[in-house]
Protein backbone atom coordinates (compact mmCIF):
# COMPACT_ATOMS: atom_id res chain seq x y z
CA UNK A 1 0.00 0.00 0.00
CA UNK A 2 1.07 3.55 -0.60
CA UNK A 3 1.88 5.48 2.80
CA UNK A 4 1.85 4.70 6.26
CA UNK A 5 0.03 1.24 7.09
CA UNK A 6 -1.46 2.25 10.51
CA UNK A 7 -3.69 -0.51 11.47
CA UNK A 8 -3.97 -2.73 14.49
CA UNK A 9 -2.68 -6.14 12.99
CA UNK A 10 -1.60 -8.66 14.35
CA UNK A 11 0.81 -9.83 11.31
CA UNK A 12 0.48 -9.90 7.65
CA UNK A 13 0.20 -14.01 6.57
CA UNK A 14 -0.38 -13.61 2.95
CA UNK A 15 2.54 -14.73 0.58
CA UNK A 16 1.63 -14.36 -3.08
CA UNK A 17 4.49 -17.83 -3.83
CA UNK A 18 2.85 -20.04 -2.02
CA UNK A 19 0.15 -20.35 -4.02
CA UNK A 20 -2.99 -20.89 -1.26
CA UNK A 21 -6.15 -20.68 -2.75
CA UNK A 22 -8.14 -20.34 0.37
CA UNK A 23 -8.52 -20.07 4.14
CA UNK A 24 -10.36 -23.03 5.99
CA UNK A 25 -11.54 -21.70 9.60
CA UNK A 26 -11.36 -24.37 12.14
CA UNK A 27 -13.79 -25.65 14.61
CA UNK A 28 -12.48 -25.14 18.56
CA UNK A 29 -9.30 -22.71 17.31
CA UNK A 30 -8.53 -19.22 17.94
CA UNK A 31 -9.73 -16.61 15.58
CA UNK A 32 -7.41 -14.50 14.75
CA UNK A 33 -7.42 -11.01 12.12
CA UNK A 34 -4.83 -12.41 10.00
CA UNK A 35 -6.45 -15.26 8.98
CA UNK A 36 -9.37 -13.20 7.23
CA UNK A 37 -7.16 -10.77 5.91
CA UNK A 38 -4.90 -13.41 4.13
CA UNK A 39 -8.59 -14.38 2.65
CA UNK A 40 -9.44 -11.16 1.26
CA UNK A 41 -5.81 -10.62 0.13
CA UNK A 42 -5.69 -14.29 -1.45
CA UNK A 43 -9.32 -13.59 -3.34
CA UNK A 44 -8.31 -10.14 -4.62
CA UNK A 45 -5.50 -11.12 -5.87
CA UNK A 46 -7.01 -13.96 -8.04
CA UNK A 47 -9.38 -11.63 -9.50
CA UNK A 48 -6.85 -8.99 -10.09
CA UNK A 49 -4.29 -11.78 -11.76
CA UNK A 50 -7.17 -12.94 -13.97
CA UNK A 51 -8.49 -9.47 -15.06
CA UNK A 52 -4.95 -8.68 -16.38
CA UNK A 53 -4.78 -12.17 -18.10
CA UNK A 54 -8.02 -11.51 -19.82
CA UNK A 55 -7.54 -7.63 -20.68
CA UNK A 56 -3.99 -7.14 -20.63
CA UNK A 57 -1.67 -4.50 -18.81
CA UNK A 58 -5.16 -1.78 -19.21
CA UNK A 59 -8.20 -1.73 -20.71
CA UNK A 60 -11.75 -1.38 -20.47
CA UNK A 61 -15.04 -1.37 -22.38
CA UNK A 62 -15.32 1.07 -24.51
CA UNK A 63 -18.93 1.68 -23.66
CA UNK A 64 -18.32 2.62 -20.47
CA UNK A 65 -14.78 3.03 -20.45
CA UNK A 66 -13.11 6.04 -18.15
CA UNK A 67 -9.94 8.53 -17.75
CA UNK A 68 -10.06 9.30 -20.90
CA UNK A 69 -9.15 12.84 -22.01
CA UNK A 70 -11.54 15.38 -22.74
CA UNK A 71 -9.79 18.10 -24.49
CA UNK A 72 -12.56 20.67 -27.18
CA UNK A 73 -15.89 21.64 -25.71
CA UNK A 74 -17.43 19.95 -28.64
CA UNK A 75 -16.36 17.01 -27.02
CA UNK A 76 -18.32 17.87 -24.08
CA UNK A 77 -21.56 19.30 -25.91
CA UNK A 78 -21.77 15.12 -27.16
CA UNK A 79 -21.06 13.66 -23.83
CA UNK A 80 -23.98 11.56 -22.25
CA UNK A 81 -25.50 10.94 -18.93
CA UNK A 82 -25.73 7.31 -17.46
CA UNK A 83 -29.41 7.08 -18.52
CA UNK A 84 -28.22 7.93 -22.21
CA UNK A 85 -29.07 11.54 -21.95
CA UNK A 86 -27.60 14.74 -23.12
CA UNK A 87 -26.07 16.46 -19.54
CA UNK A 88 -27.85 19.32 -18.45
CA UNK A 89 -26.93 22.77 -19.13
CA UNK A 90 -25.66 23.91 -16.16
CA UNK A 91 -23.13 20.66 -16.09
CA UNK A 92 -22.28 21.45 -19.60
CA UNK A 93 -21.20 25.10 -18.76
CA UNK A 94 -19.18 24.25 -15.58
CA UNK A 95 -17.29 21.52 -17.32
CA UNK A 96 -16.59 24.38 -20.32
CA UNK A 97 -15.40 26.31 -17.47
CA UNK A 98 -13.09 23.68 -15.92
CA UNK A 99 -11.96 22.70 -19.41
CA UNK A 100 -10.42 26.22 -19.75
CA UNK A 101 -9.13 26.54 -16.37
CA UNK A 102 -7.44 22.44 -16.07
CA UNK A 103 -6.22 22.21 -20.09
CA UNK A 104 -8.36 18.74 -19.94
CA UNK A 105 -11.00 17.13 -18.38
CA UNK A 106 -11.19 13.60 -17.22
CA UNK A 107 -13.62 11.36 -18.37
CA UNK A 108 -16.10 9.70 -15.83
CA UNK A 109 -16.17 5.70 -16.12
CA UNK A 110 -14.37 2.33 -15.71
CA UNK A 111 -11.08 1.52 -16.30
CA UNK A 112 -8.47 -1.46 -15.72
CA UNK A 113 -4.83 -1.41 -14.71
CA UNK A 114 -2.26 -4.20 -14.08
CA UNK A 115 -5.74 -6.32 -13.21
CA UNK A 116 -7.29 -3.07 -10.26
CA UNK A 117 -10.47 -1.83 -10.75
CA UNK A 118 -10.10 2.39 -11.33
CA UNK A 119 -13.40 4.24 -10.86
CA UNK A 120 -13.89 8.05 -12.02
CA UNK A 121 -17.27 8.50 -11.11
CA UNK A 122 -17.61 12.17 -13.10
CA UNK A 123 -16.17 14.04 -15.22
CA UNK A 124 -13.71 16.40 -14.00
CA UNK A 125 -11.09 19.13 -14.46
CA UNK A 126 -7.28 18.22 -14.69
CA UNK A 127 -6.64 20.05 -11.54
CA UNK A 128 -9.50 19.48 -9.71
CA UNK A 129 -8.32 15.80 -8.63
CA UNK A 130 -8.33 15.47 -5.59
CA UNK A 131 -4.82 15.34 -3.99
CA UNK A 132 -3.47 17.94 -7.10
CA UNK A 133 -0.38 18.20 -7.51
CA UNK A 134 0.92 15.22 -8.09
CA UNK A 135 4.45 13.68 -7.51
CA UNK A 136 6.21 13.64 -10.84
CA UNK A 137 3.89 15.84 -12.42
CA UNK A 138 4.58 18.51 -15.01
CA UNK A 139 3.15 22.35 -13.63
CA UNK A 140 0.05 23.14 -15.48
CA UNK A 141 1.71 26.61 -16.28
CA UNK A 142 4.66 25.10 -17.61
CA UNK A 143 2.54 22.74 -19.93
CA UNK A 144 0.58 26.20 -21.15
CA UNK A 145 3.93 27.78 -21.83
CA UNK A 146 5.78 25.19 -23.64
CA UNK A 147 5.16 23.46 -27.06
CA UNK A 148 5.69 19.76 -27.74
CA UNK A 149 3.58 16.56 -26.46
CA UNK A 150 3.64 15.02 -23.51
CA UNK A 151 2.77 11.40 -21.70
CA UNK A 152 0.06 11.25 -19.60
CA UNK A 153 -0.33 8.49 -17.17
CA UNK A 154 -3.01 7.41 -15.22
CA UNK A 155 -1.45 6.28 -11.59
CA UNK A 156 -3.32 3.51 -9.29
CA UNK A 157 -2.46 2.60 -5.96
CA UNK A 158 -3.91 0.97 -2.38
CA UNK A 159 -4.02 2.63 0.55
CA UNK A 160 -5.22 2.30 4.00
CA UNK A 161 -8.14 3.52 5.50
CA UNK A 162 -8.74 4.26 8.96
CA UNK A 163 -11.47 5.83 11.24
CA UNK A 164 -9.21 9.03 11.38
CA UNK A 165 -9.63 8.93 7.24
CA UNK A 166 -13.39 8.09 7.22
CA UNK A 167 -15.01 8.24 10.02
CA UNK A 168 -18.10 6.46 8.61
CA UNK A 169 -16.48 3.22 9.06
CA UNK A 170 -16.85 3.57 12.47
CA UNK A 171 -19.96 1.86 14.40
CA UNK A 172 -22.56 3.97 14.98
CA UNK A 173 -24.38 1.07 17.44
CA UNK A 174 -21.58 1.13 19.48
CA UNK A 175 -20.76 4.65 20.15
CA UNK A 176 -18.63 5.11 17.07
CA UNK A 177 -16.26 2.73 17.73
CA UNK A 178 -14.01 1.42 15.76
CA UNK A 179 -13.90 -1.98 13.98
CA UNK A 180 -11.89 -2.80 10.73
CA UNK A 181 -10.52 -0.83 8.84
CA UNK A 182 -10.06 -0.62 4.95
CA UNK A 183 -7.90 -0.40 1.69
CA UNK A 184 -8.99 2.11 -0.55
CA UNK A 185 -7.93 1.99 -4.51
CA UNK A 186 -6.32 5.85 -5.30
CA UNK A 187 -6.20 6.85 -9.03
CA UNK A 188 -4.33 10.31 -10.51
CA UNK A 189 -3.75 11.12 -13.55
CA UNK A 190 -0.59 13.33 -14.71
CA UNK A 191 1.47 14.84 -17.08
CA UNK A 192 4.77 13.55 -16.99
CA UNK A 193 7.89 15.57 -17.79
CA UNK A 194 10.85 14.16 -20.22
CA UNK A 195 13.28 14.19 -17.90
CA UNK A 196 13.32 14.66 -14.21
CA UNK A 197 16.76 15.08 -12.67
CA UNK A 198 19.47 12.67 -14.03
CA UNK A 199 16.16 10.19 -15.42
CA UNK A 200 15.22 10.68 -18.54
CA UNK A 201 11.23 9.21 -18.82
CA UNK A 202 10.90 9.76 -22.83
CA UNK A 203 12.39 11.63 -25.81
CA UNK A 204 10.09 14.20 -26.55
CA UNK A 205 11.21 14.91 -30.02
CA UNK A 206 11.05 11.47 -30.79
CA UNK A 207 7.47 11.48 -29.63
CA UNK A 208 6.88 14.13 -31.84
CA UNK A 209 7.77 12.28 -34.72
CA UNK A 210 6.08 9.40 -33.96
CA UNK A 211 2.69 11.32 -33.16
CA UNK A 212 3.08 12.84 -36.60
CA UNK A 213 3.31 9.29 -38.12
CA UNK A 214 0.23 8.30 -37.00
CA UNK A 215 -1.46 11.70 -38.04
CA UNK A 216 -0.26 11.04 -41.37
CA UNK A 217 -0.87 7.23 -42.12
CA UNK A 218 -4.69 8.26 -40.44
CA UNK A 219 -5.02 11.21 -42.78
CA UNK A 220 -3.80 8.58 -45.88
CA UNK A 221 -6.09 5.55 -44.39
CA UNK A 222 -3.91 3.06 -44.45
CA UNK A 223 -4.55 0.38 -42.26
CA UNK A 224 -1.44 -1.38 -42.15
CA UNK A 225 0.88 2.29 -41.25
CA UNK A 226 -1.71 3.13 -38.51
CA UNK A 227 -1.76 -0.07 -36.49
CA UNK A 228 2.27 -0.12 -37.12
CA UNK A 229 2.23 3.48 -35.72
CA UNK A 230 -0.09 2.74 -32.66
CA UNK A 231 2.29 -0.13 -31.54
CA UNK A 232 5.05 2.51 -31.81
CA UNK A 233 3.74 4.60 -29.75
CA UNK A 234 2.26 1.96 -27.10
CA UNK A 235 5.97 0.41 -27.10
CA UNK A 236 7.42 3.67 -26.46
CA UNK A 237 4.77 4.44 -23.33
CA UNK A 238 5.33 0.88 -22.49
CA UNK A 239 8.92 1.32 -21.76
CA UNK A 240 8.08 4.76 -19.98
CA UNK A 241 5.99 3.00 -17.57
CA UNK A 242 8.43 0.32 -16.31
CA UNK A 243 11.03 2.87 -15.78
CA UNK A 244 8.56 4.88 -13.73
CA UNK A 245 7.72 1.72 -11.63
CA UNK A 246 11.25 1.18 -10.57
CA UNK A 247 11.05 4.60 -9.28
CA UNK A 248 8.15 4.00 -7.18
CA UNK A 249 8.12 3.80 -3.52
CA UNK A 250 4.59 1.57 -3.06
CA UNK A 251 4.62 -2.13 -2.67
CA UNK A 252 0.98 -2.41 -4.98
CA UNK A 253 1.10 -0.07 -7.69
CA UNK A 254 0.66 0.70 -11.46
CA UNK A 255 0.72 2.74 -14.37
CA UNK A 256 -1.55 2.79 -17.93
Amino acid sequence: MQGEFRADVSRDTFDASKQFSRVFLQQGRVQLDADWNEQGDIFSRYLRSLAADLIGPHGGNAAVAGFNLITTEAEIDNLKGESGNNLPADTVKSLKEALRASGFLIGAGRYYVDGTLCINESNEGFIQQAGYPFELNLPLDQIRETTGPYMIFLDVWERHISSFDDVDITEVALGGAETASRAQVVTSVFVLPPKLGDVTFYDQVQLSTDITTLKNAITANNDTDIRNARQTLLASAEATRKRLSIISRASMRARA
